[in-house]
């Protein structure tokens, strides 16, 4: 059996990946290009077809590429990178939910035809995203570790599909249940983007009847576009600076747009004037109801300003030239918008649940996601321009930025003492 020393990161989820990388992919990216530059790392990605599992080197030259706006993968690299990215889900059982235990399995070589990875005794796979839609992933890795020894470390995001099914498709829950149950099995460590998701961690370990793993914490890094050499650009004509709200993330249930329109129609029947909303996210999942309203009703027509699939350079202007920044979720297990708005300098409302509350501490005022009186409440406290402006005085006072290098710093801290 061979032996060596290499780092392992996978890469699966963001090879192929079309236009700027937006959070799960953001977070990859980042810590990824910190464990470019050291020695001794290497990267890769998953292919599956007809029962058999590979695990290949993949050079992180083509993602920096993609991600700094270069040359796009063509021709045969194109045709390589979809290659790997062929997936079939399904064909291989994980673990089954029952009532709010799992059923232990070990899987062994006959659970796939045929497994093959470069990784070696000595070495460390760490998994920055996630392969919850593929069926054949943890089985494959667990095959690989059985036969060589190496260590594996995952990172996990969030745990929607587990505490909040009803914010995702019915199929999401029981794939992604399985995918974390046997993760927690095979893993060495969990690393959590929060405090909060430690925690949603270490209650899912317990609740399942699982093995203890080690849990760490990575903070996030929330450096901005900014250090970008890029000049920003008005994604709509109609934005005046400095009069509007806005609000980033994905338009889906999770993420709560529905109270903004209760607080839009509440706002009128008390006769409160608010400047524009601008949505900046495109339309994900779950989505049906919040877009027939944004597109059918009166007050929705006349309060939001949709902006989807904008640019780099159209979010750095949104941020730069807001009055202040809302975000309304449910649950998080981070809330990179959050950072972001503090980053920008500008004063941001936040629902008070999960993780966010952890994101911007005092320099944030918060609102239950319940509570559209609530959330216009605290609104109409951000109209007033002196308390607008000191607040923003105050966060570029006191703010500070957490780079990517600290969070990189965070899992290598974290897989180097466990």
């Amino acid at each position: 059996m061979s032996t060596s020393n290499t780092t392992w990161i996978d890469l699966t989820d963001i090879v192929g990946w079309q236009g700027h990388f937006t959070g799960i992919q953001r977070v990859v990216y980042n810590v990824a290009l910190r464990y470019a530059a050291q020695p001794d790392v290497k990267f890769f990605v998953m292919r599956s077809s007809l029962g058999k599992v590979t695990f290949e080197a993949f050079p992180f030259e083509e993602i920096r590429r993609v991600a700094a706006n270069a040359a796009p993968v063509v021709g045969s690299e194109r045709a390589k990178a979809r290659s790997l990215l062929r997936r079939i889900a399904g064909r291989v059982p994980l673990v089954r939910t029952v009532g709010r235990r799992v059923r232990r399995q070990i899987l062994t070589e006959a659970s796939v035809r045929a497994v093959e990875g470069p990784f070696a005794a000595g070495d460390t796979v760490i998994v920055l995203g996630g392969n919850w839609n593929n069926a054949d992933y943890l089985p494959a890795i667990q095959v690989l570790r059985n036969r060589t020894g190496f260590r594996f470390y995952h990172v996990v995001h969030d745990l929607v599909p587990v505490f909040c099914p009803g914010y995702v498709p019915p199929e999401v829950v029981g794939r992604f249940t399985d995918y974390l149950a046997q993760t927690c099995q095979v893993a060495d460590g969990l690393i959590a983007v929060s405090e909060s998701t430690k925690r949603d961690c270490l209650r899912f370990i317990k609740e399942h009847g699982l093995k203890t793993v080690p849990v760490g914490v990575m903070r996030l890094g929330d450096e901005s576009a900014q250090a970008v050499d890029r000049k920003p650009v008005s994604p709509n004509a109609d934005l005046m600076p400095g009069n509007y709200i806005l609000c980033v993330s994905t338009v889906e249930i999770r993420k709560n747009h529905t109270l903004l329109y209760y607080v839009a129609r509440l706002a009128r029947e008390r006769k409160v004037e608010l400047p524009p909303i601008v949505l900046a996210g495109k339309m994900g999942w779950q989505t049906g109801d919040i877009q027939f309203i944004l597109n059918n009703d009166q007050t929705a027509k006349e309060q939001f300003v949709i902006a989807q699939a904008v640019t780099d350079a159209e979010l750095e202007w949104l941020y730069r030239n807001c009055s202040f920044t809302i975000y309304p979720s449910f649950y998080e297990g981070w809330g990179l918008p959050i950072a972001e708005s503090l980053v920008y300098g500008k004063p941001c409302l936040a629902s008070n649940t999960s993780s966010m509350p952890e994101v911007g501490g005092d320099l944030v005022d918060y609102f239950s996601p319940y509570d559209a009186g609530e959330c216009l409440d605290q609104i109409v406290k951000y109209l007033d321009k002196a308390t607008l402006e000191h607040k923003a005085e105050t966060i570029k006072r006191s703010y500070r930025p957490r780079s990517w290098d600290d969070a990189f710093q965070d899992v290598r801290a974290f897989v180097s003492q466990s």
